[in-house]
């Protein structure tokens, strides 16, 4: 039991804080104390200090939480939202748009289309080099609110929330022919990144499953338009093959 200033003082400096039994103590015999002042500040200031202990160790925990979250959320080779991330936020957007507080959103489903020839002819490294290249591109085109995504391998997903199917298909035409036009300089040659988008736009009562599917439809039609154009180039030479596939024409629709 503490009965003198000093113990409690030294409770203090060691960061303990007063018992129950050292409070009823204290109040018992406050009629018979003439330290009852000092016993009261004393342990007032041990609860005091074990309070800013308590609130330091819970601060450092919320933030160790918070970057923990963050690992888990990010795909650790490019630095985008991984397929868990994407599909909170996806529901996140459908939340806001189910309580009219969007005005809808737009998938966009990005694959490469020379993904295994460039891991083929340069290797892994260079591979991994291009998909840096399109998580880069990625972040400095998305507004702070939408999200870009790695789903896997080479397969890109992204957001554009809160805008309606025209402006968001515009934004996602300029997106692809940006997209066609990157390349990465590798061992002093030039490796030019080749892709293939698909669309989807969503609105209320959507369900992430049949809006990635429609998406996926759209993007395969874009590979396969891309391929019959990459056949027709090799035949005409290599001037029109330029113009195909460095963006300049594009065959995004979108999938009703």
């Amino acid at each position: 039991m503490l009965t003198q200033p000093s113990e409690l003082a030294g409770y203090t400096q060691n960061g303990y804080a007063p018992s129950i039994k050292d409070l009823q103590s204290l109040f018992d015999n406050s009629d018979n104390s003439n330290n009852f002042a000092a016993k009261a500040l004393s342990m007032f200031t041990a609860m005091q200090q074990n309070l800013k202990d308590a609130q330091s160790v819970i601060a450092a925990q919320q933030a160790e939480i918070m970057a923990l979250e963050k690992v888990a959320d990010t795909d650790f080779m490019t630095g985008l939202a991984n397929r868990r991330q994407f599909e909170r936020a996806f529901a996140i957007e459908m939340d806001r748009i189910n309580r009219d507080h969007s005005a809808g959103g737009l998938l966009i489903m990005i694959d490469l289309d020379n993904f295994k020839q460039i891991n083929d002819t340069f290797g892994h490294q260079a591979g991994d080099e291009c998909l840096k290249c399109v998580a880069g591109f990625l972040k400095e085109t998305v507004r702070t609110f939408d999200t870009a995504a790695r789903l896997g391998g080479d397969e890109f997903v992204v957001i554009f929330a809160d805008t309606n199917a025209e402006l968001a298909i515009g934004r996602a035409q300029e997106m692809a022919v940006a997209l066609n036009k990157l390349s990465i300089e590798w061992e002093g040659e030039t490796i030019d990144i080749r892709a293939s988008v698909g669309l989807k736009d969503f609105h209320k009562g959507a369900k992430l499953e049949s809006v990635m599917s429609a998406a996926d439809t759209t993007l395969y039609e874009d590979k396969k338009a891309n391929k019959q154009r990459e056949e027709f180039a090799s035949s005409k030479g290599e001037a029109l093959k330029n113009q195909l596939f460095k963006g300049e024409i594009s065959v995004l629709t979108l999938h009703q």
